[in-house]
């Protein structure tokens, strides 16, 4: 497993999973990967449908979906925990790839464990809750032509807190398991085409202020600021070295994450923190 420590400013990343490339080494499509394609697939017939209720629909749910918080896209890549004996095995071939020089490697694990800590609750009650709500709409399926709309949404995102779920118990593992190999990457250093990354050692003659024990791997951070450090138009860059396969739906991810954060950090300091979307 294959994960990618994304820093989107000097406090916030998106912590993102390596997607399986099916057909390689006779590896399979799953049921579930069959099942989302298909449903993609399906969507984007709807985009381009002629009936005008459709496409209405596609705008109005796509808005919805880009409200769901980068961290959930990013739990919901990490694939499901195994619970044979090959856990263990998998557990230890785990690595986790960061930018060279942009960030501390145990401040790495500060932000893993953070936010393994937040998620982890906020999936499990939310996926309780919609699954509660859920069979309320049915009445809505008596109604003609028009889909129960609000009924799918629920088990959508039933099924999107049950993946955050058990990708934040999946990285909870790895992170306790003490094995999660770290790998600096100076091609995903030059993709992100920051001269100088805080949190780096200090040039000579050059003095910092202590950094106290908190997720910060910036020293300017004691004065209170957070820095963005990655760029939109550094997104394809980076996005490349995924390869073909895989770039247009990195870079969708990223431009998410970095629109949700600078929103974030430009709206009112009483709001700073991302809104959940239920």
């Amino acid at each position: 497993m294959r994960l990618w420590y994304l820093p989107i400013t000097t406090r916030r990343a998106l912590i993102y999973c390596e997607p399986i490339r099916h057909g390689i080494n006779g590896a399979k499509p799953s049921i579930e990967h069959r099942i989302t394609a298909k449903i993609a697939d399906t969507w984007k017939t709807w985009e381009k449908a002629e009936q005008n209720w459709k496409r209405t629909l596609v705008t109005y749910v796509n808005k919805a979906l880009d409200q769901i918080p980068y961290e959930e896209w990013g739990l919901r890549s990490i694939p499901a925990g195994v619970r044979s004996g090959a856990q263990s095995q998998q557990l230890e071939n785990s690595t986790l790839i960061y930018p060279k020089d942009a960030v501390l490697e145990e401040n790495i694990s500060k932000y893993l464990t953070d936010l393994v800590r937040r998620r982890l609750p906020y999936h499990r009650k939310w996926m309780v809750i919609c699954a509660a709500v859920a069979p309320l709409t049915l009445p809505l399926a008596a109604v003609p032509i028009v889909p129960n709309i609000p009924g799918f949404f629920l088990l959508y995102r039933v099924w999107c807190h049950s993946k955050a779920l058990s990708g934040a118990r999946k990285l909870d593992a790895v992170r306790s398991s003490k094995t999660l190999e770290m790998s600096a990457s100076e091609d995903l250093a030059e993709a992100y085409n920051v001269p100088h990354f805080p949190g780096t050692a200090p040039v000579a003659g050059e003095t910092r202020p202590h950094v106290p024990h908190t997720l910060s791997i910036d020293p300017r951070e004691v004065l209170g600021r957070e820095e963005v450090l990655l760029q939109s138009d550094r997104i394809p860059h980076i996005s490349a070295l995924f390869g073909d396969d895989h770039s247009e739906l990195i870079a969708s991810e990223l431009a998410r994450a970095h629109r949700q954060i600078i929103a974030s950090m430009n709206a009112p300091s009483s709001a700073k923190q991302l809104p959940e979307k239920k």
